[in-house]
């Protein structure tokens, strides 16, 4: 398993208010053995809650890229918020921070299919995971 963090601009020309690109962590899942590998995700902060239109109160981690040849790609795409994951037998968890999201992520066996909820432009889905 590979985690990398790494800064990227994710708001492709998007200016702020000083003239400049913001720049937020970028960290990739990689290759990591299950349903949650080949992920470029970063924290939902006040500024991206914004430019997304989205509640201030707003929870979850933004998805900037899905890899080709993972078991998200094709079901999660870029610009998915990622408010909740639902294991087999287990009670629904709020993702509140990427930190938050590899602490559980990691305690995925390879062969788990997870339920995510997600924010998808205006729309709130359920997606399902399959290994």
């Amino acid at each position: 398993m590979e985690i990398t963090e790494q800064p990227e601009n994710i708001a492709s020309g998007a200016n702020d208010e000083s003239g400049g690109n913001p720049s937020w962590k970028v960290t990739v899942t990689g290759d990591l053995q299950n349903v949650f590998g080949g992920l470029h995700v970063v924290d939902l902060d006040p500024t991206l809650r914004s430019r997304l239109s989205l509640s201030p109160k707003a929870t979850g981690i933004y998805l900037v890229d899905v890899e080709g040849g993972y078991p998200a790609f094709d079901l999660l795409y870029p610009g998915d918020v990622i408010e909740e994951i639902r294991r087999p037998g287990s009670a629904p968890i709020k993702i509140h921070s990427v930190a938050e999201f590899l602490q559980l992520i990691n305690q995925i066996p390879a062969t788990e299919s997870v339920a995510v909820f997600l924010q998808r432009g205006n729309n709130q889905m359920f997606v399902l995971l399959k290994p």
